[in-house]
């Protein structure tokens, strides 16, 4: 009992020292008066540490989120999701209950129907009656079965193809070329390696995918990879500076990429959620990583996937957009700054035989 209690006394020691450095970071270069940046600093520290799947430390900081910004959907969500982690489910459900009571927010709600939800037992089967049996009614005519409603489509055929060793979904087909995107997450790298502002056109990670990367495949496969032009505009919703155009052989996906192939229900264009798109093709954009490691958690038997990035810049220049776990995209790039590391899907295209 002493060693238990001890140890949380630590946990909290160093919990509470995360907090004050950046609480005290945040007030130097704010001048003391910026709530907002505080949580957002927090609310950056809890998703690091989610990503890291230390669940407690990343329930510490969105808990403290919650106490400045009551109205932060995220903090709830990611506290829901930290629960998740330690297998707390009751108080995944609790905080998600405060947290729509709060702020009536349609994605915790949406978390808090799938864990709360509760199958309807099937009905036990009927015994054969010993009586003899009423003849049976004249059926009557069944009527005209109604159209099924339309399944969200992504655009391209989303078909799978093997190439260099990986597994890719096939986004399009133009001119003898196929668009191909990894149909997982291959592995897990930072944008940029240091947290400055930068665009796609200088980031490490553009360096890394067209040079190492690149060159891990054959020279047969390099043969086949098509460089091309590749525009980058700026945010929509922030006018945040998408820099120069590039030529890339191996890309990320743009925030209009991501739209286009995996299902445009108009948010990009018109903005309905403060954060990124929440929409009927959520679930086209879930991916998880090839290793399965970073899978949060499990809701309903059904598994979640992983963060992946994208190219285009997030609200600031030090952020990058993606596409988090169940597939919301993420426009302003909340909580995963330049030098976080995040999933990436490489992108590009081949030419066909």
């Amino acid at each position: 009992m002493k060693t238990q209690t001890k140890n949380l006394i630590i946990i909290t020691a160093v919990a509470a020292i995360a907090i004050t450095t950046i609480i005290a970071a945040v007030l130097i270069f704010s001048g003391g008066n910026e709530t907002a940046e505080i949580a957002q600093a927090l609310l950056d520290l809890g998703e690091q540490y989610l990503l890291e799947l230390d669940y407690e430390q990343a329930l510490v900081q969105f808990l403290r989120v919650i106490e400045i910004e009551p109205m932060n959907a995220r903090a709830y969500i990611g506290a829901a999701e930290a629960y998740m982690g330690l297998g707390d489910t009751d108080n995944a459900i609790a905080i998600l209950e405060k947290g729509y009571e709060q702020t009536s927010d349609s994605e915790i709600r949406r978390m808090l129907d799938e864990l709360t939800f509760v199958p309807e037992p099937e009905p036990e089967p009927e015994l054969e009656s010993e009586l003899t049996p009423e003849p049976e009614p004249e059926p009557e005519p069944e009527p005209e079965p109604e159209p099924e409603p339309e399944t969200p489509t992504m655009s391209g055929t989303h078909e799978i193809m093997q190439f260099g060793g990986y597994d890719w979904r096939i986004l399009d087909i133009q001119d003898g070329k196929a668009l191909i995107i990894s149909d997982k997450i291959l592995e897990n790298r930072a944008y940029h390696n240091e947290l400055v502002d930068i665009t796609w056109a200088d980031s490490d990670l553009r360096a890394y995918l067209n040079g190492e990367f690149y060159n891990s495949f054959s020279a047969t496969d390099r043969a086949k990879i098509a460089e091309v032009t590749n525009t980058n505009p700026d945010n929509q919703w922030y006018g945040t500076p998408g820099g120069a155009d590039t030529q890339d052989r191996i890309f990320l996906l743009s925030l209009e990429e991501v739209v286009k192939y995996f299902g445009d229900s108009g948010q990009l264009a018109n903005r309905s959620v403060g954060w990124g798109i929440d929409d009927q093709y959520r679930e086209n954009r879930i991916a998880s990583r090839v290793d399965a490691y970073y899978n949060y958690y499990e809701i309903g038997g059904r598994q979640y996937g992983s963060l992946w990035r994208l190219r285009s810049p997030g609200n600031r220049s030090n952020r990058a957009t993606f596409v988090d776990s169940i597939g919301n995209v993420i426009a302003d790039g909340t909580g995963f700054g330049i030098s976080t590391d995040g999933g990436v899907r490489p992108a590009l295209w081949i030419t066909l035989d």
